[in-house]
């Protein structure tokens, strides 16, 4: 989950899925609000909040290849 931001769907990805999830986050307020919504929701074992300016972190690199990669892509990028 690029961008992971509250960690929502990183969550969501976990309950449907229950695959290992990364979530990569520049924010460092965003990587602990994602893992702390994930423990919250007992997916702690499958979520993994990483700090990362996109693929940048080597231990997200360390897990590739992917077989899915979701974000949520922002509304006002598109409308120009």
């Amino acid at each position: 989950d690029m961008g992971c931001g509250s960690g929502l769907l990183s969550c969501m990805a976990a309950h449907w899925w229950k695959a290992k999830i990364r979530a990569a986050d520049i924010s460092a307020e965003a990587v602990a609000d994602t893992q702390s919504m994930a423990d919250g929701h007992g997916f702690g074992r499958y979520v993994t909040a990483l700090r990362s300016d996109g693929f940048s972190n080597p231990a997200i690199g360390a897990h590739a290849p992917f077989d899915l990669i979701i974000f949520n892509l922002l509304a006002e990028p598109l409308v120009t």
